[in-house]
This record gives C-alpha cells, sequence and structure tokens, in this order.
C-alpha cells in the first residue's frame, strides 16, 4: 500500500473519550497488524501526514515514538520510519493492564458442527464478553494471521478450534491467553473429546451387524484431529479379524457434504465395494447417503453408514444417522471456563480436558426405527483427565 493511501484509511474523532494520540496509535498497530502496513514499507512523513489528518504535528511524533518503542517501526534520520515485522514486536510487548472485553475465537470452517460450540462460548461465559469469531478456512497460517489482529484488538484471550496454527507455534510468545479446542497435542491448554475409542465403537457397533468388508471416509490422515479416529478405526477393524483388503480406505477434501459425496461415489464404484462404511464427520455421512442414493442403494438394506460428531441435521436424515456423540456445547463451555481461569490468573492443570464420546443408535447403521428417542450408549472411559 503506498504512504498516500494511508490518510483515507485513519480516521480521528476529536469528540471521543479516546486521546487523539492513543486513537491514531490503536490504528496504525491493527494496520501493521492486518498487514495493510507490510513490513519495510515508510509510513507517511510526519509533518505531511499530520496536516492531512488535522492533527497536531507533536502528537503524531509522539504516536511514531510510541511504535518506535513498541517494536512495530523503526526511525532512521533520512531513510524515514519503516514497518517492523509484527510477530516479532508483539513478543516485547506484555499484555495491557485494562481489560477490553473481548475474546477471539478462531474456527476452521462454518461446519454445522461449530453452531453449538459458539452458542456454548457465548452462554457459558462467566464474563460480560464479545465474541470476536474469525474463520481460518482450514489455513493454519491464515489463523496465526488472525492472533495478530486480535492481539491488535486488545482482546482479553484467545480460543482456537482445531489445528489452526502452523507447526512450532509458541502461544507463550502470544500478549493474551490462548487456549485450544479439538486439538490433539495442541502447543498449550487445551479440551479435547476422546475421538479414539468413539471411532472405536461406531465402528464395533457397525461389525456388530455382521459387515466384513468396511470402508472409511477422512479427511487427509496424518492431522491431529483426524488420527485418532483413524487409529479407533483400524485397530477395532483389526481386532475383530478382518483382513486388510477388507479395510477400504477413502481419502475426502475436508469434512463436508460434498467431499462426503464425492468420496462416497469413489468409494461404492470399486470392484468390491464395502457393505459398511464409517465416517469421520456427520457431514461426510450425509454426504454419502447423497451417494448411494443416486446409485441406487438402500441403506441401510444394501449398505450401512455410520458418521461421527452427532450434528443436529443428523437425525433428520433419511434415515436418521447413527454416530457418535461428540458435545460440541460441552466443548464451548470447558474451553470459556479455561480460558477464563487463565485471563483471571487463576493456577490451570497442565493436562489437557479430556470430554467422552457416546454411540448414539439411530437406523442408518441397521437398528430398526425406536418408539423412544435415540439411545445413546456411553463409552468406557480410558482415563480422562479433567481440569
Amino acid at each position: 500500500m503506498s504512504s498516500d493511501d494511508l490518510p483515507r484509511l485513519v480516521r480521528v474523532d476529536p469528540t471521543s473519550d479516546a486521546s487523539i494520540a492513543s486513537q491514531l496509535r490503536s490504528q496504525l498497530e491493527w494496520l501493521i497488524a492486518r498487514g495493510v502496513l507490510r513490513r519495510g514499507e515508510n509510513l507517511p512523513p510526519i509533518r505531511d501526514f499530520s496536516q492531512q489528518l488535522g492533527v497536531n504535528y507533536h502528537t503524531l511524533r509522539g504516536v511514531y515514538k510510541q511504535l518506535e518503542h513498541d517494536g512495530l517501526v523503526d526511525s532512521q534520520r533520512g531513510r524515514g520510519t519503516a514497518v517492523l515485522d509484527y510477530r516479532d514486536a508483539r513478543r516485547t510487548i506484555g499484555p495491557r493492564a485494562a481489560r477490553s472485553f473481548a475474546i477471539g475465537v478462531i474456527i476452521p470452517t462454518h461446519l454445522e458442527f461449530y453452531a453449538p460450540f459458539l452458542n456454548a462460548l457465548d452462554s457459558a461465559s462467566q464474563d460480560p464478553a464479545l465474541l470476536f469469531v474469525c474463520v481460518a478456512h482450514r489455513d493454519p497460517q491464515r489463523g496465526l494471521s488472525y492472533i495478530d489482529q486480535l492481539v491488535a484488538k486488545n482482546v482479553d484471550g484467545i480460543i482456537v478450534a482445531g489445528e489452526m496454527v502452523p507447526e512450532g507455534f509458541d502461544p507463550s510468545r502470544v500478549a493474551a491467553p490462548v487456549v485450544f479446542a479439538d486439538y490433539p497435542g495442541a502447543p498449550g491448554p487445551s479440551v479435547l473429546f476422546d475421538h479414539q475409542q468413539g471411532s472405536a465403537l461406531v465402528t464395533a457397533h457397525l461389525l456388530e451387524h455382521g459387515h466384513r468388508q468396511v470402508g472409511f471416509i477422512t479427511p487427509p490422515l496424518g492431522t491431529p484431529s483426524v488420527e485418532p479416529k483413524h487409529r479407533g478405526f483400524r485397530e477395532t477393524c483389526t481386532t475383530a479379524g478382518l483382513a486388510e483388503n477388507d479395510i477400504l480406505i477413502e481419502v475426502a477434501d475436508d469434512f463436508g457434504v460434498q467431499p462426503g459425496y464425492a468420496s462416497g461415489l469413489r468409494l461404492l464404484r470399486r470392484p468390491n465395494p464395502p457393505t459398511g462404511i464409517v465416517t469421520a464427520s456427520d457431514s461426510l455421512a450425509v454426504g454419502v447417503l447423497r451417494a448411494a442414493r443416486e446409485l441406487g442403494l438402500s441403506v441401510p438394506g444394501e449398505l450401512a453408514i455410520v458418521g461421527n460428531d452427532n450434528i443436529a441435521s443428523g437425525q433428520d436424515t433419511a434415515p436418521p444417522l447413527t454416530t457418535v456423540d461428540s458435545p460440541a456445547a460441552q466443548l464451548g463451555t470447558e474451553t470459556i471456563r479455561l480460558l477464563e481461569s487463565m485471563i483471571a490468573g487463576e493456577q490451570i492443570p497442565d493436562r489437557p480436558k479430556v470430554l467422552d464420546t457416546r454411540l448414539v443408535r439411530r437406523e442408518s447403521c441397521g437398528c430398526p426405527h425406536p418408539s423412544t428417542p435415540a439411545t445413546v450408549e456411553p463409552t468406557r472411559s480410558r482415563g480422562s483427565q479433567g481440569v
């Protein structure tokens, strides 16, 4: 961005309770954090910029000096004032004393699963906090950029759902508490599900219906939130005595309905297609149901399908989905409580909070239509740890 464009973006309000200097400083920090002002670019000369903004020269000069003190810019005689790396600067600036009563939340995508999670963050909060929800579109680098921007907005804390930070991220170098949700192996305090046990439970239930040729549809393997589900599926199939060529893996692009549909078509068009399919999410399972209908397969008569995570729409599919309940609302409640404890300066455990998952029996697996609501069977806990 040209320095000539900056006066168009920066505004001051002389009637505001905030000083002109603080208004200017917060706006310039935000533009640096957002990447509008990039590393190596020069801020406008103070005299020209102050005239364009209609502010006192010495006020703007003081703002530049404060930005330099905070490591956001570097001023050199004859070279002007150059923007520095925002992330490096934030490592040297401590948390601000005043509460903003704002919390940043970074989620991977707009999947239905996150709706009860976000609702619980809001309803379970003990503080009158405003949530800033950022969607990273499954890009950890974008998630990291959002952390910079949220810190620039002076949030009291940040919640990161899923693996939306790059490998090597160090939350201790962020000037706000950071808590992770549904991120096995997270680099900081976290709340997560027992995905391996849940996947094992729903896979075992499918096998109890007599299936010996089974498929598993999953996003790319190797990511922290996917790998436990894959392990639970594989270990259960192996324990049941299934041969390697009876276990069919199909990798989807994502957790959504469309990837489930595309992966379901590929899996069901194989020479020896499975009679039962386990999916890593209910959204994937909904896509597989669509693929089965397109291929003329009856569910569960010719093909059994089970999901994972128990989104609300899963009970309204035809037939309703048997699945694993990963309680997203409880995830939100426990995560906001953990973050608020950190904001209050309380001591927190160094182990993650692990939430149990449960089997939800419906009709897509071959269970009969119940006369009562879906049967819910708890997992056998493997020593979940509490906060």
